[in-house]
């Protein structure tokens, strides 16, 4: 296996809530007396009140959680000077609670008008203690009852369906309407020619204490790739999925399969557990992640989310074009001849109607782009 898909096939899994500290135990921590904190003891017992700390990226506050003890809620902060228009959002994951005023029906219905999703294709099993699950169009998935997931749907969708979304804050209204809570939430930041971020400086930003934390230490770190020749590619994580905060920095480029191509990409997923992720994260993703940690406050603009996703789809374009040639080009060659040397007759024998469903939702741009290059 590839060292630097290995980020991708941990991404992909859309995170389960864990289980005895799920949204009942924030929700209800939420709902109780708190006091905010800076810093964390070994024993979070209540100390006395004290302020935010927003250079550090999160607000900590103490809550009651069960059996009386303390429970460290997070709260990640914006960092109000960068744009908002830095990141992206690459992953989104809520949980919401089903009633007779808001039934699966009208979930759906909601999905499609949201996010664009029309294909709703009945899983053969569950997900992550719930009993029924629907797999949306290759963007993501719905779950739904459960013993102990209390009339709640959990909703996931991946790089592809956060692609499909024309407008956030809507996503947004939806949510907070519902009283929904947000379990994850991936935000990323490309620089496509890697002279700003790349692997040497995001390391080098960690050893320079770039990453402190609210006590004051640093998370914890590792890097998986080619560190020693730089040739196939490098990952270097910061924080843990298990503390619901980890930064990744990889280079895109060679993970899509062009070792020459320089492009960076920052990614942070903030996971629920233990975290109130507010809903204004949707519209602002790039103030949030420059709060994130200290070294990454400069954040500037990044580009859109639909420039973004037509370059990876060209990308992939070209990639499978080349395995085309490469696995099946002499056997077309031997068609066009026994066409007699017409190409489109060889072409009508060998296409089927359709295109392929990772395409489709960034087909019109890639037909323009191809002709603009023909032009």
């Amino acid at each position: 296996m590839n060292e630097i898909t290995q980020h991708q096939e941990a991404n992909n899994e859309a995170g389960c809530p864990e289980r005895g500290t799920s949204e009942d135990s924030t929700a209800e921590a939420a709902a109780s007396p708190r006091v905010v904190i800076t810093r964390i003891s070994k024993n979070p017992a209540l100390e006395s009140p004290l302020t935010d700390c927003p250079t550090v990226g999160e607000r900590i506050t103490v809550m009651p959680g069960h059996d009386n003890r303390a429970v460290l809620i997070q709260h990640p902060l914006p960092n109000g000077d960068a744009p908002p228009d830095a990141a992206i959002i690459d992953w989104f994951a809520c949980t919401l609670r089903l009633s007779s005023g808001y039934a699966l029906k009208q979930l759906m219905a909601d999905l499609t008008a949201l996010f664009g999703i029309a294909t709703f294709t009945q899983g053969n099993k569950g997900w992550c203690g719930y009993h029924k699950r629907i797999d949306l169009d290759g963007c993501g998935l719905l779950a739904w009852e459960g013993i102990a997931q209390r009339d709640t749907a959990h909703l996931s969708l991946n790089a592809h369906g956060c692609a499909r979304v024309t407008g956030w804050q809507a996503v947004q209204i939806w949510g907070e309407a519902h009283q929904a809570r947000i379990a994850r939430v991936d935000l990323a930041h490309d620089d496509y020619s890697g002279t700003v971020w790349n692997a040497e400086r995001l390391r080098a930003e960690y050893l320079q204490d770039g990453f402190l934390g609210a006590d004051n230490r640093k998370p914890h770190s590792s890097m998986v790739g080619d560190w020693d020749n730089a040739e196939k590619g490098r990952t270097y994580y910061v924080g843990s999925r298990a503390a619901g905060k980890m930064l990744r920095g990889y280079e895109k480029g060679k993970q899509l399969g062009e070792l020459d191509n320089p492009w960076f990409r920052l990614e942070l997923e903030l996971r629920g557990t233990n975290r109130i992720i507010p809903w204004n994260i949707l519209t602002q993703p790039g103030q949030y992640l420059a709060g994130s940690y200290p070294c990454l406050s400069s954040l500037s603009s990044a580009p859109c989310v639909l420039e973004t996703s037509v370059k990876v789809a060209s990308m992939d374009y070209d990639k499978t074009l080349s395995h085309l040639r490469k696995q099946w080009g002499q056997f077309i060659n031997l068609v066009q001849d026994v066409e007699q040397g017409d190409p489109a007759s060889a072409m009508q024998a060998l296409i089927r109607p359709g295109h392929p469903e990772r395409f489709v939702p960034q087909l019109a741009a890639l037909l323009r782009k191809k002709s603009d290059c023909k032009s």
